[in-house]
């Protein structure tokens, strides 16, 4: 997949989600319909491919996570987001690119009315 982009692709980004966990909230007296909160974990896969691959990664991850954190809320439809982790992919894996996934925590709540 990533072997057959153009060199002018690079770099690439692609976005996972991975884990998500969702609960029933107690609701406050007088509200209709459930209350859920969330919690997602969103991967964002970055592969830099050319010279200087490993710097041009972290320069990368370092835009992303700036990007993100400039607005936590994500214009409020989430209660928060942070970087959780940053996992290198081994140069095996990933060779002639540089590589890594992102790991970001989203939590975030929203209601479900009656009908």
């Amino acid at each position: 997949m990533i072997e057959e982009l153009a060199k002018t692709a690079f770099p690439a980004v692609y976005v996972e989600t991975t884990d998500e966990d969702i609960d029933d909230i107690t609701m406050t007296m007088g509200s209709t319909g459930l209350m859920r909160e969330g919690v997602l974990e969103v991967a964002v896969v970055l592969v830099i491919g050319g010279r200087e691959r490993d710097t041009q990664r972290n320069i990368a991850v370092e835009a992303i996570e700036n990007t993100l954190m400039a607005d936590r809320t994500l214009t409020n439809t989430v209660e928060d987001i942070r970087l959780t982790r940053v996992e290198t992919v081994e140069t095996g894996e990933s060779a002639p690119f540089a590589s890594c996934r992102m790991i970001f925590t989203v939590e975030y709540c929203y209601q479900l009315n009656n009908t």
